[in-house]
C-alpha cells in the first residue's frame, strides 16, 4: 500500500495550482483511482484504490491543491493522506 501512498501523492500535483471551493472534478479522481491501480487488477486493491477515490470527494479543490502543494514540497506523506490511506487500509482489511 505505500506504493499507492506514493501514486496518490504524484496525482496530487496536477491541482497544486488551483484554487477553487468546488469539488475535485471526477477526471481528476478518476486519474488518482487509476495512478492508485497502477495497472494491477487486485480485488482488494480495487478496494482501496476506490476508497480513496470515495474519500476525496469530501475535498475541496483548495484542499485538494494543499495537499499537493505540502506533497510537492518534499514534507513527506501529508497528514490528509496518511489519514485517508489509514481509514482505507482498515476498511479493506477488515
Amino acid at each position: 500500500m505505500k506504493n499507492a501512498l506514493c501514486l496518490l501523492v504524484f496525482g496530487f500535483c496536477a491541482l497544486a495550482n488551483a484554487a477553487h471551493a468546488e469539488a475535485i472534478p471526477e477526471p481528476y479522481l478518476q486519474k488518482e483511482y487509476d495512478s492508485c491501480m497502477g495497472g494491477d487488477k487486485d480485488p482488494q486493491r480495487a478496494q482501496y484504490c476506490e476508497c480513496v477515490r470515495n474519500g476525496m470527494r469530501s475535498w475541496t479543490v483548495d484542499q485538494y491543491g494543499a495537499v499537493a502543494t505540502e506533497a510537492k514540497e518534499g514534507k513527506g506523506t501529508p497528514d490528509q493522506v496518511a489519514a485517508l490511506a489509514k481509514t482505507c487500509i482498515a476498511q479493506v482489511l477488515h
